[in-house]
């Protein structure tokens, strides 16, 4: 026979002003603008890298019933589940810094009251305990939005934002228990359906996690992700179903016809590791080599042309003969040198740069500095590494006299190739900072 202080209590709780959820809807407009020459850098903007991705870990949930009376429950334990999800990731701007994630996940809901009527004079000598025990078996869709701090350049990368769930009840089971001395118990147990448990259920949870890139330098062709994720979901579904609210089902602590006024939430931890393969490993992109037509030549006609790029003595042997050099590139191919994959300037590069610094202040130039790579890596990587050589040196000729207003700045990537990638020789080229010197 079931303590009639757990029925009592189950009868008459009591109902809490249930907050309002208040929920912002962020529209988003697209700006057209007139037709214009979009440039590369441009383009990778508004690119979206996609990845497919697996995750594991575990979910811990606790059952939150309003006007709880502590004293016939005095102790509230939460459940462990294992999670298993599935997702899809969008990346997009200019650092990959913005993160949508559509997700499905496999977990447990649920918790533990026990102790129940210890301490309200129902206590009984031969019981060692008498429990409530709910678990609830979801499929939950998740749509977190997430901002990634720091450049797709970096290795580690924290994150952090806020996820919406929307999960929907498989299955489980509502348990009612006394457990005795003598190793015996006697209770009820029910399996959930629609009519004694809601089959919808929503929550928010804001989110933190460290993602790892797995690359080295400027090799990787493609590029893995993993990260370690931890959130902490609010529940704000009311778990009772309507049929539960009116008395109309029968569960194990209430009678039919007992009507229900109390509300009865989850909330919890969630702790996952997951790992993020990019959909382009599957496509194997070809950069595409610019060739120069070939020139026929034309007898007792004599052709010039303007060569595409200098060396810094070129330049300078023709400032010395006072001639034009407004308009010329100088090319500098291992000239400047940064660390491996990074965009840090080399100390054996700095007597090049100053001699530049020199040329712009002694011609009175402005200048474009132009990055670009070679095709190792993938585009994106490769367009932000050009970037950010590129300001590079920006900053070490400003802080070498060249005024800023004279200097600007472009990046490329390994969209403009001077010669073929097939060959280390060829991706060497490619490897280069050009300084367009302008009147």
């Amino acid at each position: 026979m079931l303590n009639s202080g757990v029925q009592e209590a189950f009868y008459y709780t009591s109902m809490k002003n249930i907050v309002a959820l208040k929920t912002v809807v962020v529209s988003i407009v697209l700006l057209m603008t007139i037709p214009v020459e979009i440039s590369a850098q441009e383009e990778a903007k508004k690119r979206m890298d996609w990845y497919f991705g697996v995750g594991t870990g575990f979910h811990y949930s606790t059952l939150r019933f309003s006007n709880l009376d502590s004293k016939k429950f005095p102790t509230k334990k939460g459940m462990f589940s294992p999670v298993y999800s599935l997702f899809v990731q969008g990346e997009f701007g200019q650092n990959r810094n913005f993160v949508f994630r559509p997700q499905i996940s496999f977990l447990s809901r649920g918790g533990k009251l026990t102790e129940i009527g210890k301490y309200d004079g129902y206590a009984n000598s031969q019981k060692t305990d008498e429990f409530y025990q709910l678990k609830s078996k979801y499929v939950d869709f998740k749509i977190p939005l997430l901002y990634q701090f720091g450049t797709t350049s970096n290795v580690l990368r924290p994150y952090a934002g806020i996820s919406a769930i929307f999960g929907f009840a498989t299955g489980g089971y509502a348990r009612l228990q006394e457990d005795f001395n003598d190793n015996s118990y006697s209770g009820y147990e029910v399996k959930l359906s629609g009519k004694n448990f809601k089959s919808t259920y929503f929550a928010l949870a804001p989110t933190i996690g460290l993602r790892y890139n797995f690359h080295t330098g400027r090799k990787a062709q493609h590029i893995l992700f993993a990260a370690i994720e931890l959130s902490y979901e609010f529940g704000l579904s009311d778990t009772y179903s309507s049929d539960e609210k009116s008395g109309k089902s029968i569960d194990v602590v209430r009678k039919t016809g007992t009507k229900i006024d109390g509300t009865r939430k989850f909330s919890g931890w969630d702790f996952q590791v997951t790992l993020g393969i990019p959909f382009s490993i599957f496509s194997r992109s070809v950069e595409p080599v610019k060739e120069m037509a070939p020139v026929r030549e034309i007898e007792s006609v004599s052709i010039v042309t303007e060569k595409t790029c200098y060396t810094l003595e070129e330049i300078m042997g023709m400032i010395a003969l006072n001639k034009n050099v407004y308009g010329k590139t100088i090319c500098a191919v291992d000239d400047i040198n940064f660390e491996f994959g990074e965009s840090e300037i080399k100390k054996e590069s700095y007597n090049y740069l100053n001699k530049i610094a020199q040329i712009i202040n002694r011609t009175n130039s402005k200048v474009i500095i132009k990055g670009h790579t070679d095709n190792v890596g993938t585009d994106d990587y490769n367009m932000n590494l050009s970037r950010e050589r590129a300001q590079a040196v920006m900053k070490y000729l400003i802080r070498n006299g060249v005024e800023k207003n004279r200097i600007t700045c472009e990046y490329w990537g390994s969209s403009m190739p001077l010669m073929s990638n097939d060959t280390e020789e060829g991706r060497k080229y490619n490897r280069r900072v050009e300084f367009e010197l302008l009147k």
